[in-house]
């Protein structure tokens, strides 16, 4: 299973959104949670404030249970401080 996360951010934001999740070492964080395959933040070279994330894993049971860890709450913290939208595409 794969996700396209696409953040669309507050203007000016997007450098310290990125900087807060890798400081809370979130990406490695769930890097290593069972079953992800894959998890990759990306800066639109076009639209300063998107940010898109690629999410790869196992199965759909192994993302719903990623969904539920309390590291999570850390990044959803950091969202709603900074995203205006979040656009999820599952493929």
């Amino acid at each position: 299973m794969e996700l396209l996360v696409i953040y669309k951010l507050k203007e000016n934001c997007t450098d310290t959104f990125i900087k807060e999740i890798y400081e809370a070492d979130l990406p490695e964080t769930i890097r290593r949670e069972s079953g992800c395959l894959g998890y990759d933040y990306f800066v639109s070279a076009e639209k300063g404030n998107t940010v898109v994330m690629l999410e790869k894993w196992e199965t759909k049971e192994a993302q719903t249970l990623h969904l539920g860890q309390p590291h999570m709450k850390r990044l959803r913290e950091i969202k709603d401080k900074y995203a205006v939208d979040t656009i999820i595409k599952e493929f």
